[in-house]
């Protein structure tokens, strides 16, 4: 059984540009009677999100608790 929480406050500050800090909680067990703390994971991060001629793009700076390592992602969409 895997449970995942997040939470994140979008913050508008401008036109077309946000800031989102978030933080995620992970719990996994194998049954339900097995519900412990001991394989309880987080993370937290901030995104900056802003729209561009091509669609929305996003920057993610995180810290994973289980790998104790700072993280960078990206992405890309398309708007229809």
């Amino acid at each position: 059984v895997s449970t995942l929480a997040e939470l994140g406050l979008r913050v508008k500050l401008d036109d077309i540009g946000y800031l989102t800090p978030r933080v995620q909680a992970l719990l996994q067990f194998e049954e339900w009677k097995d519900i412990n703390f001991d394989s309880f994971n987080w993370s937290a991060g901030i995104t900056y999100q802003t729209s561009t001629r091509l669609g929305p793009i996003d920057f993610t700076l995180g810290y994973q608790h289980e790998f104790s390592d700072f993280n960078f992602f990206g992405g890309v969409g398309y708007q229809f």
